[in-house]
């Protein structure tokens, strides 16, 4: 993985139909990798910190549980079509 930048300074943590999410703490920034290919992406920010995230099984879908609730969690999801966050505020 050495063609990523960020690899020895991120995280992997989680993978999804041959692509990796990584999360690098300082920026903290989100990025999906394919090894295969060697591209990669940067994602926006979510604005609420993250708790638990996690590719989808539609790879272009980042899921972020942001805040644990009594029946279940505020999910952002991140729509890389137009390449932004949506979810509650």
């Amino acid at each position: 993985m050495g063609f990523f930048p960020l690899h020895d300074a991120s995280t992997i943590i989680d993978g999804c139909n041959g692509l990796l999410l990584y999360y690098a703490s300082w920026p903290p920034a989100f990025h999906i990798v394919n090894p295969t290919t060697r591209r990669r992406a940067a994602l926006p920010a979510p604005r609420a910190r993250a708790l638990l995230s996690v590719l989808s099984f539609d790879p272009c879908k980042v899921l972020c549980f942001a805040g644990w609730l009594p029946r279940g969690a505020t999910i952002k999801v991140f729509d890389s079509g137009r390449g932004a966050w949506r979810g509650p505020a």
